[in-house]
């Protein structure tokens, strides 16, 4: 009996790979086809966004097998080598999206533990850790009132931080807390001997998240950043363990902050899946708010149904789920329904984001990373396939969740 009860879970997740190609696929074969000759995508001036496509490409070529999708992502890794500042041979700058690419790209290679993405990671982050500290006030390319910063790889993540705030305003922490989760997982992928050292700053700076709504400001991305810290951090060694997420400086009168000083117990890393999941339009539409006030923005627009809210606060339920972090396979499974059906805002917007042929091509980006949902990635059990495949991953999680085994270094 218990033979045939693997046979039957084994038929159904065949089933629902199947199922879920059948949906994804053709949006991969928009990426492929509106591909640039040079490996990036159009229109000219969001060639930067390639980072966030390969992923998705990646994805759907682990699904289906078929070698155009490999092709195609390869081809943008490519275009990002022959673009990013090269700071040593084989060694180029990276932004944290475009190095989790290179380590998604590294997983599909022949060799995966000797090619190229895997080289230029590992060279990255070594590079990094040795950087220098630089002094207040340096001159030449730093702005007037530069702080100066410490030296390695926590150097790095202030000056990320400093210099994005500078151009974006308070909002431009939840733009950084986006790059450092991926570079958390790339660093993790090539076992980077700084990974504690991007996991604190990555922690350090969604401390610093919160609802902007200074005039001048970039509003930010806090339920984004939130959804990718969360995955991030539940998907790599030291995972979501009681670290506190401290703030930085005091609330602002007038902001909605998420940590708690209240009671004298302030949020910890373990409180943040359920944190995320309360941001979540579920039992609804199954998609994100976008902001932690559940609010619209002041020109009107929705409060919740963004494409990119909803990848990212899905992934982060995937991987609190996958590594013993609590269990949100309902969540997903509505988190990837709302994307799939193409949940109607603003007169279909997102549906046309992912659905329509004729869809904008600045919105590749927005197929790119919703493709990463086609189905779980690696490390992750949730199928996104249905009732029955939900019942799979309560079975295995109910199995699997212990505490030694919760975080894994593998990509998800």
């Amino acid at each position: 009996m218990r033979h045939h009860r693997s046979l039957a879970l084994v038929i159904v997740a065949e089933l629902a790979a199947v199922a879920a190609a059948n949906v994804w696929a053709p949006q991969a074969d928009l990426l492929v086809a509106a591909q640039n000759p040079n490996g990036s995508w159009p229109p000219p001036g969001q060639e930067w966004e390639t980072g966030f496509i390969i992923p998705g490409l990646v994805r759907v070529y682990e699904m289906t097998g078929k070698p155009a999708y490999k092709t195609s992502a390869e081809k943008g890794g490519d275009w990002i080598r022959n673009n990013a500042f090269e700071i040593a041979p084989n060694t180029h700058h990276l932004v944290g999206e475009e190095a989790y690419a290179f380590a998604r790209l590294s997983q599909i290679n022949a060799t995966p533990s000797a090619n190229i993405w895997r080289t230029e990671l590992t060279n990255l982050y070594q590079a990094i850790s040795g950087l220098a500290a630089v002094p207040p006030n340096p001159g030449g390319a730093y702005p007037p009132g530069y702080p100066g910063n410490p030296a390695g790889t926590p150097g790095y993540v202030d000056k990320l931080r400093w210099f994005t705030v500078y151009n974006y305003g308070d909002g431009g922490n939840s733009i950084v807390v986006n790059s450092l989760a991926h570079h958390v997982v790339a660093a993790a992928y090539v076992n980077a001997a700084d990974l504690s050292d991007w996991r604190a700053g990555l922690v350090e700076t969604l401390g610093m998240v919160h609802d902007v709504s200074t005039p001048g400001d970039h509003p930010g991305y806090p339920v984004m950043a939130l959804g990718a810290a969360v995955w991030a951090l539940a998907s790599t060694p030291g995972g979501l363990d009681n670290t506190y997420v401290l703030p930085s400086a005091a609330p602002v009168p007038g902001y909605e902050v998420w940590w708690d000083y209240g009671d004298n117990e302030p949020v910890t890393l373990s409180d943040l899946p359920g944190i995320l999941g309360g941001h979540q339009d579920y039992p609804g539409t199954g998609s994100f708010y976008w902001r932690f006030d559940h609010q619209g923005d002041s020109f009107g627009g929705p409060a919740l149904g963004y494409t990119e809210d909803t990848v990212f606060g899905t992934l982060g339920l995937i991987a609190a789920t996958a590594n013993g972090y609590g269990m949100y396979d309902l969540e997903i499974l509505a988190g990837g329904s709302a994307l799939s059906a193409g949940f109607v805002h603003w007169g279909g917007l997102m549906k046309d984001h992912l659905w329509i042929d004729t869809h904008l091509p600045t919105n590749y980006v927005f197929t790119g990373e919703v493709l990463r949902l086609a189905l779980p990635e690696p490390g992750s059990m949730v199928l996104l396939g249905g009732g029955l495949a939900a019942l799979i991953v309560r079975r295995r999680r109910r199995r699997v969740a212990h505490p030694a085994k919760r975080c894994s270094a593998g990509i998800t």
